[in-house]
């Protein structure tokens, strides 16, 4: 829906638009009118003498977690970088040994496995305090397997998860047109923006090998018993024929194998 549909619909600019703004209850009006002027004056004690404003992004831990994977994941990380984006994400550090991903959040588990992953890479061991405290956390959250779909990507990525337990996100998706059950032109930008160039990591999977890094002690019940994949018999042609497409790495290959042989299942 464009912009002015959206407007349109919410009756913005119908006749009698205005007049239903202006009723409003005097108290409520009143009571947002000094929020609103504190507001105000803060913009515009904020503005450079430029013109202009100007002011720092922050955001969770995740940000320096994924500068650290990014440094080893190029083949050529930069010590001193590292250890800056290492000190800040300890910095972030909850009482009780996790991250959280807001202000005053409590820990939550995707970005404490992946400050424990970028830790380990910045050379942290395991038995250091730090971690100690992160996998407690880790383990009482249900483990790495309990993690969201990026954090499980960006481990895929070093070995530390299987890309053939990871949600498949194939590229074939840019193909389904804007009037399709599903379709990313109907997403919002921000999404489009993401789910595009993951779908192109997931369709190469790539890998580096990260040394010294392995996160086993973080999944619940063990790193192997929890990335099984699915078997199938192998009397099967039907399931050598899931087996041939899922190893061809290609969706339409696997969609095609999928609706040739629906009653398959892993």
């Amino acid at each position: 829906m464009k912009p002015a549909d959206r407007l349109e619909a919410a009756g913005v600019g119908a006749p009698g638009f205005e007049h239903a703004i202006r009723r409003v209850p005097a108290g409520l009006a009143s009571a947002v009118l000094a929020p609103l002027e504190a507001a105000r004056d803060f913009l515009v004690g904020m503005q450079d003498p430029r013109g202009f404003w100007v002011g720092e992004l922050e955001a969770d831990s995740t940000l320096e977690s994924d500068y650290i994977l990014l440094e080893h994941y190029m083949g050529t990380p930069r010590p001193e970088k590292i250890r800056t984006a290492a000190n800040h994400i300890l910095s972030q550090q909850l009482p009780g040994g996790g991250w959280s991903i807001y202000a005053g959040g409590p820990s939550n588990l995707s970005a404490t496995v992946k400050a424990y992953f970028a830790l380990k890479l910045a050379g942290y061991h395991a038995d250091d305090l730090c971690m100690r405290r992160a996998r407690e956390v880790i383990l009482a959250l249900g483990g790495v397997q309990a993690a969201n779909t990026f954090t499980k990507i960006y481990l895929s990525m070093f070995g530390q998860y299987d890309w053939d337990t990871v949600p498949a996100i194939p590229p074939e998706l840019i193909l389904l047109r804007e009037d399709s059950y599903f379709s990313i032109y109907q997403m919002s930008s921000w999404s489009r923006a993401i789910l595009v160039p993951l779908s192109v990591i997931y369709a190469h999977k790539p890998r580096r090998e990260a040394p010294n890094a392995d996160i086993s002690e973080i999944f619940l019940g063990g790193r192997h018993a929890n990335l099984q994949l699915p078997r199938e018999a192998a009397s099967s042609p039907c399931a050598n024929k899931l087996c041939a497409a899922r190893k061809s790495g290609s969706w339409i290959a696997w969609k095609a194998a999928t609706d040739w042989a629906p009653s398959i299942r892993g």
